[in-house]
């Protein structure tokens, strides 16, 4: 029994570091590594309605957004950078969810540190893959491949919000 004893502080210990470990609010820690985009802003927009929500500036090729209040319902961001020399604008979708997401915009676009973000690069990935092995395929072919693996990739995150986001975004390839 003196043995259980003594090992209760080490108990107590554990479950309380367990509990503060969890992390209310999201951080996103973000790298833009690219020259061209030092001194830019980046942009936190509404997936849905395409409106400005945030902005930072990339300061030595990093940026951060960061709120502590508690996410009970994970939702869809749009990161953006606009670049001056091709005029392009990088889109970055991120989740919004508890905890520290790492996001870098880049000539690859990543996403990563929570389990949604984690999710969602694997189908940034999966888009990535099946354009490059689009060439030389004929359109309808294209077509009919990017359906089924928008299918596929709603079918897989039917129970969260990267399902309903790839319905929205991509509605018109559906």
């Amino acid at each position: 029994m003196k043995r259980y004893v003594e090992l209760l502080p080490f108990f107590i210990g554990v479950l309380v570091m367990g509990a503060c470990s969890q992390m209310k609010g999201y951080k996103i820690e973000g790298s833009a590594p690219l020259a061209e985009f030092e001194g830019k802003m980046v942009y936190m927009k509404d997936a849905s309605t395409n409106s400005l929500i945030d902005s930072a500036r990339i300061v030595n090729g990093k940026f951060a957004f960061a709120d502590t209040t508690n996410v009970e319902r994970p939702v869809i961001k749009i990161l953006s950078i606009h670049a001056s020399k091709t005029g392009l604008e990088y889109r970055l979708p991120v989740v919004i969810e508890n905890g520290t997401i790492k996001a870098s915009i880049s000539e690859v676009v990543c996403t990563k540190g929570t389990l949604l973000n984690e999710r969602m690069q694997d189908f940034l990935l999966a888009v990535d893959e099946y354009s490059a092995t689009c060439t030389d395929k004929p359109v309808e072919q294209i077509k009919v491949g990017f359906t089924e693996l928008l299918k596929k990739y709603i079918e897989i995150n039917n129970d969260n919000v990267i399902g309903s986001y790839i319905r929205t975004a991509y509605r018109s390839s559906l």
